[in-house]
């Protein structure tokens, strides 16, 4: 075999190996991933917090996975209405809060119309309209949580070469408490948000007798 062939083949086999040996990393990880979102998922419905962060601490290339589960994690926990469960799963997300957004999106077409929608969903609204009330007063009474927190839809049509867009919003979150029968939510909610209220008019009030 001359120089050249040789090279050529032992290049041709050290590519084929490496692409080898990537597909089998990357089938292990599938296999990893499935393996610790099973055992995180059954820490969730048996609401043991210590499970999940020993489950989490067991978890490669953490970063990836979370940012693939997530939403997902946290949802289940939504489902399950404990505090405590609720709150080790949102901690998994070093970016989240507790104003966290759960976005959805949606497209589709006919020889018509093109269209496409985006819904989001805060966290306590979707405790809220899921009457999870649990979790919707820890996060209403939380400091930090975002009481002009509501639902949107952003929906998208393109109907012979034209675009059209329309945005909804629903109540404010202490009248979606209220309508879903959460009333100590709503009182809650509604106090909150008169004292900020009162807050924001005092210091307007300051602002103007400084001038």
């Amino acid at each position: 075999m001359s120089g050249n062939n040789w090279f050529k083949n032992n290049w041709l086999t050290r590519i084929w190996n490496e692409r080898q040996e990537r597909i089998a990393e990357e089938k292990r990880l599938r296999a990893h991933f499935s393996e610790q979102y099973e055992a995180i998922n059954a820490a969730i419905t048996e609401c043991d917090p210590e499970a999940i962060e020993q489950a989490i601490a067991n978890t490669e290339q953490l970063d990836k996975f979370i940012e693939n589960y997530y939403s997902i994690f946290l949802k289940n926990a939504l489902g399950k209405d404990n505090v405590e469960t609720f709150k080790t799963v949102l901690a998994l997300n070093a970016s989240a809060s507790v104003n966290y957004t759960f976005v959805s999106s949606s497209s589709g077409h006919d020889p018509d119309m093109v269209y496409s929608s985006r819904q989001e969903k805060p966290l306590l609204i979707v405790a809220i309209q899921t009457q999870k009330e649990n979790i919707a007063t820890y996060l209403a009474k939380h400091p930090d949580i975002d009481l002009s927190a509501v639902s949107s839809d952003y929906s998208f049509l393109i109907s012979e070469g034209q675009k059209k867009e329309s945005t909804t919003y629903s109540e404010k979150a202490s009248a979606e408490a209220a309508k879903h029968g959460l009333s100590d939510v709503a009182s809650i909610l509604l106090t909150r948000e008169a004292n900020a209220l009162k807050q924001q008019a005092l210091q307007m009030s300051t602002k103007l007798s400084v001038k």
